[in-house]
C-alpha cells in the first residue's frame, strides 16, 4: 500500500510548485470524482497557479490529514515541458498489460509511470509538446487521454514495474501516439462520432502508415495499428488491403522521408534538422582548486550522501551565496559595477544527471541560513520579462486628479497603488530551463532583454506603455537545469536565446553515484556549516567595494589576455564574458573567506571553476557556429567530397533560403577556413564549387579522384 510517507517521484516534478491535494467525492448522480483542493481546504483549479503549492506542502497536508484527503496530485501547466498520458482500463484483473496498450508502453518504457489509484490504469509523464492541446480517444476496451496543460494527475508513487524512472524526452513517440487520435492528427478528417468518412479512408490510412514508417516502425507494428484504425472506418477495409498499404510503405527506409509519397506529410526534410556539433569529449574533472574554502567544505560534507555531481553542488552553493549576500558587496571596473549575482546552467547528457538533486540537497543546508530568503526569494517560473520585473518591482505611483465639490479638476496628486517589493534579492531555480528558452524565443517576449539587464545592472524595465513597472537595485541570480539535447535544439532554432547565453556559466553535470536509500542524512551534522554560512552573510552586510590585493592584481594581469581572447563559433559567443564571470566568482570566494580583498587563492579557485565551465561549453556546443545556415552547409559539405555548387546549396534548403543568407553563411565559413572554393570553367560564366576544408574532406576528395596514396 502506498502511503504519504513512502511516496517517491522524480526530482523534476518535485521541484515545481504545481501540486494539490485531492479527495474522492460523489457528484453528478453519485459518480465518484477526484476533486482538487488547496491545502487550506478551498477548491483548487488546474488553471490557476495561485491555488497550487509545493510537493512538500501537499505531502505534509496529506500526512497530517489522511482521512480528509485521498492523495496528492501534479498539475500540468503551459510553462513546464511535461505531457501526461492517462491509459485507462489498460491492466487486466491480474495487473498485466492488455494487448492494446503494449505498443505504447514499449515506446515510453524509460519514462516515469505509475499505476493509477484504481489499480486498472497507468499514468505516464513524458517531455514533449502537443501542438493542438490535449486529446482523448478510445482504444481497445480502454481509453487514452493526453494532456500538457490545464489538467492534473493523481500521484500515487506506485511505480509501474516497481521502477522509478526519470521523466524523459519522447516527442517522436507522442507524435506517433497522436496519429492514433482523431483529434491529434489534424490532417485526418473525422466526423463527430470519431469515425473516418468513406471518401477519405484510403488517404488517411496511407498518411498514418507513412508517418509511422518515417518514424521507424516495421511492418508488423504498422499493420497492427492499421487494424486498430480499421475499427473506426465508416466502411472497414479487408485486412489484405491494410497489409498492402503496410507493405508498400515498408519498401522505403525509415529515414527516407521524401520517398514515402504522401505518407510522410508534416515531417520536415533534412534541411531543417538540428545542426549537431562535432562531438568533443566530456570535460576533464575539475581542478581541486575550485573546492577552496567554505564552498569546498560544503561539497565535501554533502558529497558522500548525494547522487549529485560535486560540481553541481559547488555551483549551487556559490550562486546561492552570491544571491544571499545581496547588493552591498561589489567590484568596480571602470564605469561598470559588478555585484555578486551570477547565473549558471547545469547541463546533463540526459535527464538522469541528477541536476535537480544538487538543488534539493544544497537547500537542506541553505534554508537554515536565511529561512525568510529561502521561503520568499527563491522561486521558479520564468516566462516573461514583465513577470521577472514584477517579482522585484519598485513602488508604483500614479497621478490622480484632485477635484473640488463641483468635480472640477484643481490639480493632481501622487498616489501609491502598489508598495513594491522591499527585498530585491531573487534566486530563480528553473528545473526545466528548456521551457524558459522556448518562451524567450517567442515574438514579442521580453525575457531575453530583461534577463540581460538583471545580470548587467539590476535596472529592469521594458519599453512598453502598458507596463510602467520597473525595478531598481534588483539582485537576481538564476540557476537552470537542462539536457544537452534540449539545449542544442532550442539554441539551433532560436537566435534570440543567444543574446543572453553569455550571461550564464555553462556547467556539465552527471550522476556521481547510485544511492538506492538516498544517503544517510539523519546522521549528517550540518550545524557547523550553517553557523559558518550565517557568519558569512552577516559579514557581507557590512561590505561595500571589494578590491584585489597586490599578488592577485599581478596574477589578474597575467591571465586577463587569455580570458579576453577571441573565441569562434557558438562556443565563443556563449563564453565571451569570461573576465566578468571570473571576477564575480573570485569575489564570492573572498566573501566566503570573510575577506573584502580578493587574494590569489580566491582568484585561482575562480579560474579553476571557469576552466571547467569553458570545457563544458566546448563539450556542449562543440564546433557549432551559431548560424543555422552555416552549420547546415558545413555538415552537407562534409558528406559531399565532390563538392557543391551554389545551386546545390539552394536545393539543400529546398530554395527556402535566399542567396544573401547562403552567401553570408559561406563568408562565415571562409573566414574560419572551414571551406574552400574552386572555380569551374563552363564556357560561360564560371561556376563556384565549394568543399569542406578539413583534412578528412580533402583526403576523401583525392580518393574520389583516384589521387590517393
Amino acid at each position: 500500500m502506498i502511503t504519504a510517507t513512502t511516496i517517491r517521484v522524480p526530482d523534476s516534478l518535485v521541484e515545481l510548485d504545481q501540486w494539490i491535494v485531492w479527495r474522492s467525492e460523489k457528484r453528478d448522480g453519485g459518480k465518484p470524482t477526484k476533486v482538487p483542493y488547496q491545502i487550506n481546504g478551498s477548491l483548487a483549479s488546474s488553471t490557476d497557479s495561485k491555488t497550487w503549492c509545493s510537493s512538500d506542502e501537499a505531502l505534509k497536508a496529506w500526512q497530517q490529514h489522511p482521512s480528509r484527503w485521498s492523495g496528492i496530485g501534479f498539475v500540468f501547466s503551459a510553462t513546464d515541458p511535461f505531457v501526461g498520458i492517462d491509459l485507462d482500463q489498460c491492466l487486466d484483473t491480474d495487473g498485466r498489460l492488455k494487448p492494446w496498450v503494449q505498443p505504447i508502453m514499449e515506446r515510453f518504457f524509460d519514462s516515469y509511470a505509475e499505476i493509477s489509484p484504481s489499480g486498472r490504469g497507468i499514468k505516464i509523464w513524458a517531455k514533449g509538446r502537443l501542438p493542438g492541446g490535449g486529446t482523448a480517444f478510445p482504444m481497445g476496451d480502454g481509453r487514452v487521454e493526453i494532456y500538457d496543460n490545464g489538467r492534473y494527475f493523481t500521484v500515487t508513487g506506485n511505480h509501474w514495474a516497481g521502477q522509478m524512472c526519470d521523466v524523459e524526452e519522447h516527442q517522436a513517440d507522442l507524435d506517433w501516439l497522436l496519429t492514433l487520435s482523431p483529434h491529434g492528427h489534424r490532417k485526418v478528417p473525422f466526423n463527430a462520432e470519431g469515425t473516418i468518412p468513406k471518401g477519405s479512408q484510403y488517404d488517411t490510412l496511407v498518411s498514418i502508415a507513412g508517418t509511422l514508417r518515417a518514424r521507424g516502425c516495421e511492418f508488423a507494428e504498422i499493420l497492427a495499428l492499421l487494424c486498430e484504425m480499421n475499427k473506426r472506418l465508416e466502411e472497414p477495409a479487408p485486412e489484405a488491403h491494410l497489409g498492402r498499404i503496410a507493405e508498400n510503405v515498408c519498401r522505403y527506409a525509415p529515414s527516407d522521408k521524401r520517398g514515402i509519397g504522401g505518407a510522410a506529410r508534416g515531417v520536415t526534410d533534412g534541411a531543417d534538422e538540428i545542426p549537431t556539433p562535432v562531438t568533443v569529449p566530456w570535460p576533464p574533472p575539475i581542478d581541486e582548486t575550485a573546492y577552496y574554502g567554505l564552498a569546498g567544505d560544503i561539497v565535501r560534507t554533502l558529497e558522500p550522501q548525494t547522487e549529485a555531481d560535486p560540481v553541481a553542488v559547488l555551483i549551487h552553493v556559490l550562486v546561492s551565496v552570491g544571491n544571499l549576500v545581496g547588493r552591498g558587496p561589489h567590484f568596480r571596473v571602470g564605469g561598470s559595477i559588478h555585484y555578486m549575482n551570477e547565473n549558471a546552467i547545469c547541463v546533463g547528457k540526459t535527464s538522469s544527471a541528477r541536476k535537480g538533486t544538487a538543488k534539493s540537497d544544497t537547500f537542506s543546508l541553505l534554508r537554515n541560513v536565511d529561512p525568510t530568503w529561502a521561503e520568499n526569494q527563491v522561486m521558479a517560473g520564468l516566462s516573461t520579462g514583465e513577470g521577472l520585473i514584477w517579482a522585484v518591482r519598485d513602488e508604483i505611483e500614479k497621478q490622480e486628479p484632485i477635484r473640488d465639490k463641483q468635480k472640477t479638476v484643481t490639480g493632481y496628486q501622487t498616489v501609491i497603488t502598489d508598495k513594491g517589493v522591499a527585498d530585491k534579492r531573487l534566486l530563480v531555480i528553473e528545473p526545466e530551463f528548456a521551457s524558459v528558452l522556448r518562451v524567450a524565443g517567442r515574438d514579442g517576449n521580453t525575457l531575453s532583454s530583461v534577463y540581460r539587464q538583471a545580470w548587467d545592472s539590476g535596472l529592469l524595465r521594458v519599453l512598453n506603455k502598458n507596463s510602467p513597472v520597473k525595478a531598481t537595485g534588483a539582485h537576481i541570480s538564476i540557476i537552470g537545469h537542462i539536457t544537452r539535447d534540449e539545449l542544442l535544439m532550442e539554441l539551433s532554432t532560436n537566435d534570440k536565446v543567444n543574446g543572453f547565453g553569455n550571461r550564464n556559466l555553462w556547467v556539465c553535470v552527471q550522476r556521481s553515484k547510485f544511492l538506492p536509500d538516498g544517503g544517510d542524512w539523519d546522521h549528517l551534522d550540518l550545524g557547523p556549516l550553517i553557523s559558518r554560512l550565517k557568519s558569512v552573510v552577516e559579514f557581507a552586510r557590512g561590505v561595500e567595494e571589494m578590491r584585489r590585493d597586490a599578488e592577485a592584481g599581478a596574477m589578474w594581469h597575467e591571465v586577463y589576455p587569455q580570458l579576453a581572447r577571441e573565441r569562434g563559433g557558438l562556443f565563443g559567443a556563449l563564453t565571451s564574458r569570461a573576465e566578468a564571470h571570473v571576477l564575480r566568482l573570485s569575489c564570492i570566494y573572498a566573501l566566503l573567506d570573510h575577506s573584502t580583498e580578493i587574494r590569489r587563492c580566491h582568484l585561482e579557485a575562480a579560474l579553476a571553476l571557469w576552466k571547467y565551465c569553458e570545457d563544458s561549453a566546448e563539450f556542449i556546443f562543440g564546433t557549432a557556429l551559431g548560424n543555422q545556415v552555416a552549420d547546415q552547409i558545413l555538415k552537407a559539405l562534409g558528406n559531399a567530397p565532390e563538392g557543391m555548387t551554389r545551386n546545390d546549396l539552394r536545393d539543400l534548403f529546398s530554395r527556402h533560403r535566399s542567396s544573401e543568407e547562403i552567401g553570408a553563411a559561406l563568408r562565415i565559413l571562409q573566414e574560419r577556413a572551414l571551406v574552400e572554393c574552386e572555380q569551374e570553367n563552363t564556357g560561360g560564366r564560371p561556376v563556384e564549387r565549394w568543399f569542406a576544408a578539413s583534412e578528412e574532406a580533402r583526403k576523401a576528395r583525392k580518393d574520389q579522384k583516384g589521387e590517393g596514396e
